[in-house]
């Protein structure tokens, strides 16, 4: 079906090369990478830089005040998993 449509496979080794890439940039952390047609590319960035005016500011604003309170809940958890003895500290 994908290439009946036109569209070329993404070979493996690409895929691979991509995910090596992405894991060697601290930059990349926490990113959304898009893999198609033998080249890869990074999305959130421009999506960032147009959030606002896409959304609106209020909208905009919730969805990053949820995203950081998301990624705090998911780092203490982490943290708490890996020292079990502070978890009643507060």
């Amino acid at each position: 079906m994908w290439v009946g449509a036109g569209f070329r496979m993404q070979p493996p080794a690409d895929v691979a090369r991509y995910i090596v890439q992405t894991l060697a940039d601290d930059g990349m952390n926490g990113r959304v990478a898009i893999a198609a047609g033998g080249k890869a590319w990074e999305t959130e960035g421009e999506l960032e830089k147009v959030r606002s005016a896409w959304l609106g500011y209020e909208n905009a604003h919730e969805i990053e005040s949820s995203i950081a309170m998301l990624v705090s809940n998911v780092l203490r958890a982490w943290y708490l998993r890996d020292h079990p003895e502070e978890s009643f500290a507060h």
